[in-house]
């Protein structure tokens, strides 16, 4: 919970990582960040395994939020912090592609990434991969965001059904994420916000919550640790057959 008698708001957030059950190292990576009223939230899913994905998720996580917190300014409008944030999210992708290229130990690592940036009533949610970013809304889990899976674009043309690329052993192929090319194409849209909780996680959450449970836990009188935790406890109890990365936001009006 951060609270302060100047801000216009009090946030309430929290993110936190797992190895799972049955991985040998933890390659998620999450983080929150503050800055005056503007909110910053990341989840990074590293991949290549021994070649260094927990480096490249860690690498992504440390770019984008070191120069989120660094600022010197704030934004003028949510225009020129989404600017600033695909600004860094190519720095990032060119330094993890770059290390990648010059040491044969990272050969082959990259990393998906979900961010949103919230300024007032605006918000920015840009991907890479396959993490993603809801919004409790109206009752429901809304998906903000788009997978950058095999399987998401055969269902995107109709060559499988929803269930169908739910059940999909290739549900891990992706098609995009950070490092893995020189240049990187993302993904990235604009939302109006209004305080709603919002959940940006890896595919090892929501592949072992259902939507009911994600959804349950959101709106729980429980405060963002404590969700984030039982996100983490009911991932594992379902399976945890993956890194979990996940990280929770909300506001209130400081009155």
């Amino acid at each position: 919970m951060s609270k302060d008698s100047k801000s216009k708001y009090i946030h309430d957030y929290s993110y936190l990582t797992d190895i799972g059950r049955v991985r040998l190292t933890n390659e998620d990576r999450a983080l929150v960040l503050n800055y005056q009223d503007e909110i910053l939230i990341i989840v990074a899913d590293g991949m290549g395994g021994h070649n260094k994905g927990d480096y490249a998720s860690k690498r992504a996580i440390d770019m984008i939020g070191n120069a989120f917190k660094n600022r010197r300014f704030k934004f003028l409008s949510i225009l020129i912090g989404k600017l600033w944030l695909h600004n860094i999210v190519n720095k990032t992708n060119r330094e993890i592609y770059n290390t990648a290229e010059n040491n044969p130990l990272y050969k082959g690592m990259g990393t998906t990434l979900v961010v949103a940036l919230i300024k007032n009533n605006n918000m920015v949610i840009l991907n890479a991969g396959d993490s993603r970013a809801y919004i409790y809304k109206n009752n429901d889990l809304k998906l903000l965001s788009e997978d950058d899976s095999y399987v998401n674009f055969l269902k995107n043309t109709g060559k499988v059904s929803e269930s169908e690329a739910d059940k999909s052993k290739d549900k891990n192929i992706l098609l995009n994420a950070l490092g893995i090319y020189p240049s990187i194409s993302f993904d990235s849209r604009m939302h109006r916000y209004h305080n709603e909780p919002l959940l940006l996680c890896s595919d090892g959450v929501y592949n072992n919550l259902s939507k009911t449970e994600l959804i349950n836990i959101l709106t729980s009188n429980e405060d963002s640790k404590n969700k984030v935790m039982s996100i983490i406890l009911k991932a594992n109890e379902n399976g945890g057959s993956d890194n979990l990365g996940v990280a929770i936001y909300s506001r209130k009006e400081n009155k």
